[in-house]
């Protein structure tokens, strides 16, 4: 799974290369598609707030909000039965980690991968 903040750059499909923020000042629905559709996505209820306080006329559907708690909770899950600690996680372990990009350009496929 992965956080997505309001300034992150989208690193795949039709908003590839722009913000979260750009990309649902044009595409009012953008979060409900990739929060329903997108395993590895996931935006915090403060995200949320930040961008419907700047665009009032973009809602967050109950469906999409019925799958950012599930995969928050599914995570926290997995990271109970892993023993899991982000701050103690070994990335290179990990065979899509790119030691030559920041962790917010890791591929889908690491993220995945935790």
């Amino acid at each position: 799974m992965k956080y997505y903040n309001y300034d992150t750059v989208l690193t795949f499909g039709k908003h590839k290369g722009q913000t979260l923020i750009e990309a649902v000042e044009y595409d009012a629905d953008y979060i409900d598609w990739c929060a329903i559709n997108l395993d590895h996505f996931y935006v915090t209820p403060e995200v949320i707030k930040f961008i419907k306080k700047k665009f009032p006329y973009i809602a967050v559907g109950p469906e999409a909000i019925d799958y950012l708690q599930e995969k928050l909770q599914n995570w926290e899950n997995q990271k109970k039965e892993k023993n899991y600690d982000l701050g103690e996680k070994d990335y290179n372990r990990s065979e899509y980690y790119n030691d030559s990009l920041d962790m917010d350009q890791q591929s889908s496929e690491f993220w995945d991968s935790l």
